[in-house]
């Protein structure tokens, strides 16, 4: 059953109204969906700034791509399922790789093992 879901849930694309759930996890349609490539900080993440102060990053992140989408139609296009079932897929807004977005803007790195540099 798991496997047939599995291919239901990477057979179409999810497009619509995103909410943000951290800085590389979005929902559409009650799905929640992984961005492909990148880690972003969770959003209760502290980081130190170079003031060597700490800040939120992980809620500066998650707000600045809800900023960055602002409420328009997010297109994402599954690659695979990651080993607790959700989604990951490439998104853009507009054309733009919202992963792609979030690491030019510093707010998320390449993952190389995944992305194979993608997103150096």
């Amino acid at each position: 059953m798991l496997a047939i879901l599995s291919s239901v849930a990477l057979a179409d694309d999810f497009v619509g109204q995103a909410s943000v759930i951290d800085g590389d996890t979005l929902e559409i349609h009650g799905v929640r969906i992984r961005l492909w490539g990148i880690d972003a900080p969770e959003s209760s993440q502290l980081c130190r700034g170079e003031d060597s102060l700490q800040y939120r990053c992980g809620a500066q992140a998650a707000n600045d791509l809800d900023a960055f989408i602002a409420r328009r139609p997010v297109n994402c296009v599954p690659v695979s399922l990651n080993p607790y079932g959700r989604t990951v897929a490439t998104c853009t807004v507009a054309g733009r790789d919202l992963a792609e977005w979030l690491v030019l803007s510093g707010l998320a790195l390449d993952w190389p093992q995944y992305s194979k540099g993608r997103y150096r």
